[in-house]
């Protein structure tokens, strides 16, 4: 080993000499804090600087104090972005955060059949139901009469159609609803 090689590890092992005290004393000076995070809707992921945090609503504690990224994620809605500095032992609740749904469009169209048939057309969001009361909701479910319609800004996602004739259940299609598009679907009597 050269001279100046021997030089200048001595310089890098002092420097990091120096640097790892300043971490050590960092460290022994930070308290965890809490924080706390709702969505609206709920049940979205939470990453902090890269890894999964937890689902929301939750309060994590023992949060290091210092400047974190938080990514927020739900299928179907835009990724949102939150930056978060924990002081020394602060609680932060950063509220409700309401995401931003991806959307597209569907038109429906109903063909055939008697022109006097009084058709009814339903719309059902093809996602976990959730329990209410002890009764099962359907989240995103639409009712309309007649045999053409445009739905405009449905979110992302897989749907089921139902067409009842004069009171009967005539057809049940799934159909998807892509970022932007506008899905057509026909159904024939």
């Amino acid at each position: 080993m050269s001279a100046f090689e021997r030089k200048r590890g001595q310089e890098l092992k002092q420097q990091w000499s120096l640097r790892r005290k300043e971490i050590v004393e960092s460290a022994a000076n930070q308290v965890p804090g809490n924080l706390t995070i709702r969505t609206e809707p709920s049940k979205a992921e939470v990453y902090m600087d890269g890894k999964l945090l937890a689902i929301t609503p939750f309060t994590v504690a023992q949060v290091r104090s210092g400047t974190h990224e938080l990514l927020v994620r739900k299928s179907g809605y835009r990724d949102k972005k939150i930056p978060v500095v924990m002081e020394r032992s602060e609680s932060v609740d950063l509220g409700i955060q309401e995401l931003e749904p991806i959307v597209g469009n569907v038109q429906i169209k109903v063909v055939g059949g008697k022109r006097k048939d009084k058709i009814e057309v339903e719309i059902e969001e093809f996602s976990e139901s959730i329990k209410v009361g002890g009764l099962e909701v359907v989240q995103g479910y639409q009712y309309m009469e007649g045999r053409e319609h445009v739905l405009k800004a449905l979110r992302i996602g897989e749907y089921i159609v139902i067409v009842t004739r004069n009171g009967q259940q005539v057809a049940r299609e799934n159909f998807v609803v892509e970022e932007g598009k506008t899905s057509e679907v026909t159904i024939g009597l």
